[in-house]
């Protein structure tokens, strides 16, 4: 028996009706768009409200909390950087999808566009959901650190919670490969309310404490002995004074220590100075610098624990106990040093004259604390445009050579260019690792 065939005119009728399935299935719907839209603009509005209800707040810490600035700069700091993040995502996401018609991220012509949200988040390049999700982490430690009450720490972790169902994947991929340019704007919008209200709870939180504390203590009669010092009580004698020595350490930036880095340690010493503290350390080895506690986790370990005692009248004294958890410090960012003294990240398109200005490479951080890293050495690859031909030189330092120099003089316009293999050595200058790549689009 002959084995039937389609007729040509049957196979491309089948064909388009296939094509025209899958562009139905992939479709967004107007519905679903303008719902996209509505969330989007209330999530703005309220982002607008909360900003001024977190300043509020802040200026009642700064005038009713003693030494409250310190902690509130550092918090205000870090929370800063990340909604910048955010918006520069959002920047980000809606020229990749608007192209020419690109406004701002608040006027998105594209809402339906599927490719600028994975395209942003997940470029092998500079892959920022990668970075978004270590920053909101961190912050996310630090504000803990701060708040005591349990509800409020929980609060404050479903704000800010990252969990994902696909453990076979990462949350970055999971949450950004098939969200429409319209979904990830709602979802950046989200993410900056919710960082706002992580930030107004922790602040609310020690607001409450403070108040407690204060009411405590106007409430003790005149018989009183004890004395609330360090959320510990203290003997007081009928004279007034207190019983000595006290003292309490901290460290001075967050509440962890960060490996491969001397970390400065708050002591608050009542009746002894530090140098008559017999400190040990466990975890981790420990200095004293013009007066000041330094402490360095060994490698690998993920908590310290520090105690101290004194010698008084030919007797050992316990003072007390600290332990300390141990993060890594953020990947570094790489940069490219310009003459004029600014510098540039990748990622936005510059022209080839500039770049022929650049005469170093650095990496730093800014959160927790300010590093600067030393570039051990970095590759410089060009490719041009008009025949395709691939131009590499090879630095062992932080400077351009003789040869990059000459590559970056080429540079034309619409040419690709890329800083890769950059390594730096850690604070302590002891390990040598790779960070991520710059890529640097060439103006068309």
């Amino acid at each position: 028996m002959a084995e039937y065939r389609l007729p040509p005119r049957q196979k491309m009728i089948n064909l388009v009706y296939i094509i025209l399935i899958a562009m139905l299935a992939i479709n967004i719907s107007a519905d679903t768009l303008d719902t996209y839209s509505l969330l989007d603009k209330g999530l703005r509005r309220r982002a607008d409200k909360l900003e001024s209800y977190r300043a509020i707040l802040r200026d009642s810490l700064l005038t009713t909390v003693d030494g409250a600035s310190g902690f509130i700069a550092s918090s205000d700091s870090m929370a800063d950087a990340l909604l910048a993040d955010i918006d520069g995502i959002k920047e980000a996401i809606a020229k990749s999808a608007d192209k020419k018609h690109y406004v701002s991220a608040d006027e998105l012509q594209a809402l339906e566009e599927l490719n600028a949200v994975p395209d942003v988040m997940l470029s092998a390049i500079n892959p920022r959901g990668s970075r978004l999700k270590n920053s909101i982490v961190l912050y996310m430690d630090t504000v803990m650190a701060k708040v005591t009450d349990t509800s409020a720490r929980e609060l404050i972790a479903a704000y800010l919670d990252l969990d994902h169902d696909k453990k076979l994947t990462s949350w970055e991929k999971e949450t950004f490969t098939s969200m429409p340019a319209i979904g990830g704007m709602v979802y950046m919008n989200t993410l900056r309310e919710n960082v706002l209200l992580a930030e107004i709870q922790m602040y609310q939180d020690i607001l409450e404490n403070h108040y407690r504390k204060t009411a405590s203590m106007a409430a003790a009669d005149g018989n009183s002995r004890y004395v609330l010092i360090n959320n510990d009580q203290k003997v007081v004698s009928v004279d007034g004074t207190i019983e000595v020595p006290v003292v309490d350490v901290a460290p001075y930036l967050e509440s962890v220590l960060y490996a491969e880095y001397d970390n400065l340690i708050d002591v608050l010493a009542i009746g002894i100075t530090p140098e008559e503290i017999d400190f040990r350390i466990s975890g981790g080895r420990h200095f004293l610098r013009n007066g000041k506690l330094y402490i360095s986790p060994d490698p690998g370990a993920e908590k310290v624990t520090l105690s101290m005692n004194c010698v008084r009248k030919g007797e050992r004294k316990y003072l007390g106990s600290k332990e300390f958890r141990v993060k890594s410090l953020p990947t570094p960012v790489p940069y490219i040093r310009f003459r004029d003294g600014s510098r540039y990240t990748g990622t936005v398109p510059v022209e080839a004259e500039k770049m022929a200005e650049a005469y170093s490479v650095g990496a730093g951080i800014t959160e927790p604390v300010e590093i600067e890293y030393r570039v051990a050495g970095f590759e410089l690859v060009l490719i041009k445009n008009n025949s395709g031909e691939v131009l590499s030189a090879v630095s062992e330092g932080p400077y351009f050579t003789s040869e990059q120099k000459k590559i970056l003089a080429s540079a034309q316009n619409a040419d690709k260019m890329y800083f890769t293999g950059i390594s730096v050595r850690n604070p302590k200058g002891d390990v040598k690792y790779q960070i991520p790549p710059i890529s640097v689009p060439l103006y068309e």
